[in-house]
């Protein structure tokens, strides 16, 4: 029988979030090359579009953030696509983030997202 590897499931990393779903919002993903898990850190771009969180980058003036966290898979695409983000008042499981890391989880608690 052949092994099946399972992608990241929806909200798979959520531990508790705010009532009534303060926590989500509606988003725009810009266009990726590359499949997106759920749970992807994600940085808000100067154009209102969020992007992969790739790390706080070279320039301390102007760090990059982790301003939000994938909520579902999002696939590859050339367009823009429609996402939910986790943006508020929530805990999260930090195993099952990607590109979590020390300024990200720093990032991340500013905005009331705790990391476990």
């Amino acid at each position: 029988m052949p092994f099946i590897n399972q992608q990241a499931r929806t909200a798979d990393f959520i531990l508790s979030e705010a009532n009534g779903q303060r926590s989500r919002e509606n988003a725009i993903l810009a266009a990726t090359l590359v499949t997106l898990a759920a749970g992807q850190l994600l940085t808000l771009g100067d154009d209102g579009k969020y992007v992969a969180y790739a790390g706080p980058g070279a320039d301390p003036d102007a760090p990059i953030t982790a301003d939000a966290v994938l909520y579902g898979n999002a696939p590859v695409s050339d367009d823009d696509q429609q996402i939910v983000v986790i943006a508020r008042d929530a805990e999260l499981a930090g195993e099952l983030l990607v590109g979590l890391d020390a300024p990200a989880r720093v990032a991340l608690q500013s905005a009331g997202i705790i990391v476990r």
